[in-house]
């Protein structure tokens, strides 16, 4: 249920927080303790010195007697202070492990947004125009009936293994898991002038990839794996939403729309409203009308298929396989360099794969 789940969520939570907050306590500890012991032995090294320095003027025992206990506080404080300084270079950063947790939640954009400071889990809501998308797995509820838990929870892995990285690929945020369905969106937190395209390109190189390997979710699934998307575009509010349970969402009327968007879709199916059409015409994209459809809860819309790449530089964009950093291990956007060359760019480090 939702209320198990959000507890669930918190306990995960809590347990990470109070896990940092030992480690950290751990960690501070056995700093002052070395800090400490490096100050007291400098503290008797400078004394031994100085008696030092007086019995010098006396006799050889006595300079010995004192010399040798002053080079023995003088080493401890030297190794103490060593060990200190390395404790102190080597610290991780503050709640590491709840940003790695955010990592498996969030976007990669959105992570790295918050490691650099540029946004913070308190920040106001803010309205922004974007694209949203969802994509639907076709008659998962029968399939899950005929072919058992299972043999269905590896093909929604499987599904997901493709679908995920090719989001992040192209800049897209992943927003939930409604189910089987996918909510996704682009524009935010990574601005794109063509966050549109990004979107279609990204929906159409999911479906097509999923084809692809039809015969291995053939054999979890029993049958043709088929998924249907619908995608929207418009304002919305965007942000850390929620009191109890804050996430990273997007609400609004174009998240309604874009998910009524998906209910008329057929199987393999993009599907749009006018909103996106100029976008995606600009882009070569092929497209088809379907014709009048009624939204469920919004009315009646003119409807168009996303059919397939055009001629345009996004063409290009599928033949660039989804990969992980080789620094920091983010999964690489998309992007065109002045040149017009297309690369792969971490987000998160800046590292370009030539």
């Amino acid at each position: 249920s939702l209320a198990s789940t959000l507890v669930a969520i918190l306990h995960t939570r809590a347990e990470l927080l109070s896990t940092e907050l030992e480690e950290e306590r751990v960690r501070l500890t056995s700093l002052l303790m070395w800090g400490f012991i490096a100050l007291f032995s400098a503290g008797l090294g400078v004394i031994f010195v100085t008696l030092l320095f007086m019995l010098a003027l006396w006799d050889d025992h006595r300079m010995l007697a004192v010399g040798i206990p002053a080079a023995l506080f003088l080493a401890v404080a030297a190794v103490s202070a060593g060990v200190s300084i390395g404790k102190a270079k080597a610290k991780p950063k503050l709640f590491a492990a709840s940003l790695a947790e955010l990592a498996k939640q969030f976007s990669p954009q959105v992570v790295h947004a918050i490691r650099t400071g540029e946004m913070q889990i308190s920040d106001s809501v803010k309205h922004s125009e974007i694209c949203v998308s969802f994509m639907d797995v076709c008659e998962s509820t029968y399939v899950m009936q005929a072919v058992g838990v299972e043999a269905y929870q590896n093909a929604l892995n499987l599904y997901i293994a493709i679908a995920v990285p090719i989001l992040f690929k192209y800049d897209i945020t992943f927003d939930k898991m409604i189910g089987d369905a996918i909510m996704c969106f682009s524009n935010e937190p990574a601005k794109r002038n063509d966050y549109i395209a990004r979107m279609g390109a990204a929906c159409l190189e999911i479906r097509d990839t999923v084809e692809a390997r039809g015969d291995e979710m053939v054999r979890f699934w029993g049958r043709p794996f088929h998924l249907k998307m619908g995608l929207a575009n418009g304002p919305a509010r965007v942000g850390f939403q929620g009191q109890i349970v804050r996430s990273y969402t997007a609400t609004g009327m174009v998240v309604n729309k874009a998910n009524r968007l998906c209910d008329v879709a057929g199987p393999g199916q993009i599907v749009f409203d006018s909103s996106s059409i100029e976008a995606f015409s600009a882009r070569g994209f092929q497209t088809r009308s379907i014709g009048a459809k009624s939204l469920k809860g919004i009315g009646e819309h003119n409807i168009y298929e996303l059919e397939a790449f055009g001629a345009a530089s996004n063409e290009r964009w599928s033949e660039v396989s989804a990969q992980a950093c080789r620094v920091c291990g983010t999964i690489l956007h998309l992007e065109e360099n002045p040149a017009g060359i297309l690369i792969l760019k971490c987000g998160n480090c800046d590292f370009v794969l030539s």
